[in-house]
């Protein structure tokens, strides 16, 4: 009963969406119908622009019925990288080469520290990473790079003399 009762209201909104959007958007978003703005195409956005970013992002594309690229990209353009960060997509963040948050965030994610060795602060993360699990994570991932400066000198520092001869000589 509630969940028709929910169902009803939403389309009461979506209704006076329709009618007047300027008017009712403020209310529908303060009553907290967000999924109301779901129903028109473009009707996103005014959650986004409105502090309510989070809440779609961790929709996703709610089976084919958002077009959460569109979303991810207008939220990037926005300068809303913390909730693009806390939401996991990295496919934006890295595609605009956008490594301060992942550096402000002390980022274990593979994809950053795979591919994009030189921008990670390698120390920073020895100091996060309480865990020997973790060390040796981080360990493992700056080997992948040796070749890269950053990864090296890293090594050096966090390696035993015969660990940096072996791994420096294959």
């Amino acid at each position: 009963m509630a969940n028709d009762r929910a169902a009803y209201c939403s389309d009461v909104w979506v209704a006076l969406l329709r009618v007047d959007f300027a008017k009712y958007a403020p209310q529908a978003l303060e009553k907290g119908y967000y999924s109301a703005f779901l129903a028109q195409d473009g009707w996103w956005k005014y959650l986004v622009d409105n502090g309510r970013a989070d809440w779609l992002l961790k929709r996703g594309d709610m089976g084919g019925l958002l077009p959460e690229k569109e979303i991810a990209e207008y939220c990037y353009h926005k300068g809303l990288f913390d909730e693009l960060f806390n939401n996991k997509y990295d496919d934006v963040l890295l595609k605009y080469h956008n490594f301060a948050v992942y550096v402000k965030h002390h980022s274990f994610r593979k994809v950053f520290l795979s591919q994009y060795p030189e921008q990670v602060d390698w120390e920073d993360l020895w100091q996060h990473a309480k865990a020997k699990e973790f060390q040796n994570y981080l360990l493992e991932m700056a080997a992948c790079n040796k070749e890269v400066p950053q990864c090296r000198e890293f090594l050096a520092r966090h390696y035993g003399f015969w660990k940096q001869i072996l791994l420096f000589l294959n």
